[in-house]
């Protein structure tokens, strides 16, 4: 019989569920594996432990699932906080999830930009022109800049080469789009990212895509059947060849092998003990890296006054890089979602709700005018949440994703890791998540036998 990709992957997943195809030893009598956060690393690692025949619990410590992949509907929208699309549909496992969960998905077009400059609409030929500069700019520069070097250093060196007899309108639009695919793109100022590891890692083809119905139709897919246990807060790991012991909010609970998925800021925060302490190779590997912080201001008004043709649109020369995203594709005519990053988000997250939004509101006077204040705001602040504290890694001047590589190794012999933080291929991402918390699982369930 001929079947599907679909009827394949269903298939395979019904055949992992039988007692006969669990882990060797997986005996119902086992002590548990435990596996810390729910977001989607730490569910896909316990999807696929639970698959093979083994006792999952899973300890998380806000009272939801998904962590930085949360939806939020008070504006009568869904509105994802964090994490919003699947980079590149062909093959990616996150798209695959959404297909068998049956979610809505509609493509960004990124062509589909509009710039200011103050109320002036910039042409589609300075646009092609500003692109062309900031590819040049861009071109190699992983492969070209000095060992340790910044990504900032790095641009700063080829800005006379590149600046030089450059129109200034082009060059304003080519100094839009790298604020737009640097600091809104990894979430850190461009001094503080390693220019080697900049556009290093992989991606998957096909169109991005967003979730009309929100991204947490993912993350509640994986947790179906799944032992989750909300507002467990974990506060020490004690680990050895026999096992694990976690202390928390809960008491205490002992297992047969740990996945420790929670985010990178955390991890380095020490606010989980870890006894025995970090292997100095692990130590070593998270000095390197560190935690963008990409924040969203969300802005619902009585009606649109923005381009209805554009999925996205910015100001040139604004005090900080920020995009504004149009939801009229995915339903919501009449909300923006205004992205900064680095030192950007950390300056609005330190304001009060009404001052962060009139900064933005003054930016989009600018090119719009007079305007009615919003009828609705949500905002997020993951670089200030004590358990995220950032939104997702980045590679330090003098690192490389070499760092990542060193976090897949187990930690003791009955604790491994898992997150975006711990696959360089994919870093930042949902589906590297995703992946990383199939690769703990396959690591434990080799170990257990």
């Amino acid at each position: 019989m001929n079947y599907t990709a679909r009827q394949r992957r269903h298939l395979l997943q019904a055949l992992l569920t039988l007692p006969w195809m669990g882990a060797a030893g997986a005996a119902t009598g086992q002590r548990p594996v435990l596996v810390i956060g729910a977001g989607m690393a730490g569910l896909s690692a316990a999807r696929d432990l639970k698959a093979a025949g083994h006792k999952v619990i899973v300890l998380e410590a806000r009272d939801r699932i998904g962590g930085r992949a949360h939806t939020d509907r008070n504006l009568g929208h869904a509105i994802d906080m964090g994490a919003a699309w699947i980079h590149g549909v062909e093959e990616n496992p996150v798209h695959a999830l959404a297909e068998e969960a049956g979610a809505r998905t509609v493509a960004t077009d990124w062509d589909a930009l509009v710039v200011y400059r103050g109320k002036q609409r910039v042409s589609d030929a300075v646009l092609e022109a500003g692109d062309a500069l900031y590819n040049r700019w861009l071109d190699d520069i992983a492969e070209d800049s000095a060992p340790g070097a910044s990504l900032g250093s790095a641009l700063a060196q080829r800005a006379e080469a590149i600046t030089r007899d450059a129109d200034p309108l082009a060059l304003g639009v080519a100094r839009f789009l790298l604020g737009s695919g640097i600091e809104l793109d990894y979430g850190d100022d461009r001094g503080a990212m390693a220019a080697s590891s900049f556009n290093a890692d992989e991606g998957y083809e096909g169109e991005e895509v967003m979730f009309p119905d929100g991204v947490d139709v993912i993350p509640k897919l994986l947790a179906r059947g799944l032992d989750v246990r909300l507002g467990a807060r974990v506060e020490r790991i004690e680990h050895d060849a026999q096992g694990v012991r976690v202390r928390g909010s809960f008491g205490t609970l002992e297992a047969a092998a740990l996945v420790l998925s929670a985010p990178l800021g955390v991890l380095q925060s020490g606010s989980i003990e870890l006894a025995p302490g970090w292997p100095e190779a692990h130590r070593q590997a998270m000095s390197k890296l560190g935690m963008g912080a990409l924040e969203k201001l969300v802005l619902r008004f009585e009606r649109p006054f923005w381009p209805a043709d554009a999925h996205w649109f910015g100001m040139l020369d604004t005090p900080y890089p920020v995009n504004f995203y149009n939801l009229k594709p995915l339903g919501a005519s009449n909300i923006l979602i205004a992205i900064t990053g680095g030192a950007g988000s950390r300056a609005w997250t330190r304001l009060g709700e009404a001052a962060a939004v009139e900064q933005v509101m003054a930016i989009l006077r600018r090119s719009f005018g007079e305007l009615p204040a919003p009828t609705g705001v949500l905002r997020s602040a993951w670089n200030l949440d004590p358990l995220a504290l950032g939104s997702y890694s980045v590679v330090r001047p003098g690192g490389s994703f070499a760092a990542m590589k060193v976090l897949t190794r187990p930690v003791g012999p009955r604790l491994w890791l898992a997150g975006e933080h711990t696959i360089a291929e994919y870093s930042g991402t949902l589906h590297g998540a995703l992946l990383s918390g199939r690769r703990a699982a396959r690591q434990v369930i080799k170990a257990l036998g």
